[in-house]
């Protein structure tokens, strides 16, 4: 929370792999040498992203969350692709048995 509207960067080696917002609001984007991005913005905070365990371990759990509403599909360490078709149908058929009419997106 401390640095949520400070300039970070996360480094790999001596690579800017990825940075938030307003990191990238002042020009630092990805894959730049950490020497140009201290040239950009001189007060940006380097984080170290070498370890990628910790990440790992956060981007299992999200899936395992996100997995309990249809099937899904990683696409990355940070993207989740949730197939909700099939429960989107069953609170529909659940809404017309209760009596209410059928939501305009089912198909």
């Amino acid at each position: 929370p401390s640095l949520r509207l400070k300039p970070v960067a996360i480094c790999q080696k001596y690579i800017v792999v990825t940075s938030n917002y307003p990191a990238r609001e002042l020009g630092v984007g990805k894959l730049v040498r950490i020497t140009e991005a201290l040239k950009i913005v001189p007060d940006l905070t380097l984080v170290n992203g070498e370890d990628l365990t910790p990440y790992r371990n956060v981007s299992k759990q999200i899936y395992s969350v996100l997995s309990r509403f249809g099937v899904a599909e990683r696409m990355g360490m940070d993207e989740v692709w949730v197939d909700v078709t099939d429960r989107c149908r069953a609170e529909a058929d659940r809404l017309v048995r209760d009596g209410g009419e059928s939501p305009g997106w089912v198909g």
